[in-house]
């Protein structure tokens, strides 16, 4: 099994409503980030991934040169004593690796953290001011 069908594409009916028919293009989750969530609601009856206390949105390429970055993430929010913040993240940084792996996606902060525990540690280099800089992001659990 390659992935997990999450939605498939339809076309209109007469009526403008969808359930026309499917036009041949699926969506689906991987396997290997289906089968976590699988075996967490399997064992815990819920899916609970890992707390990092931020909301990012990736910016759009037409904007990144304006950050001093290629891609990345902004920062939207950061919680109040939640772990960015503990790790000194602020709203309006722009989070450029998650693990040393580039970012841009709005899913990179999951995918990166889907398999970890609270406590696990994650390295993350961001842009504040123009200024690279790299933290270190202790994940907890959902509160």
């Amino acid at each position: 099994m390659i992935g997990v069908n999450t939605a498939i594409a339809t076309v209109p009916n007469s009526a403008g409503q969808s359930g026309g028919g499917s036009v041949g293009i699926g969506f689906a989750i991987p396997v290997d980030l289906a089968s976590v969530v699988a075996d967490q609601l399997i064992s815990n009856g819920r899916f609970s991934p890992p707390y990092l206390g931020m909301s990012t949105v990736p910016i759009p390429a037409s904007a990144a040169h304006q950050f001093g970055v290629d891609a990345g993430l902004f920062v939207q929010d950061v919680s109040a004593n939640g772990p960015a913040a503990k790790a000194g993240l602020q709203t309006g940084d722009v989070i450029t690796h998650i693990n040393h792996k580039k970012t841009s996606g709005p899913d990179d902060l999951v995918i990166a953290t889907l398999r970890m525990n609270p406590g696990d540690k994650v390295s993350i280099d961001y842009v504040r001011d123009g200024k690279s800089m790299t933290t270190t992001l202790t994940l907890e659990a959902q509160p």
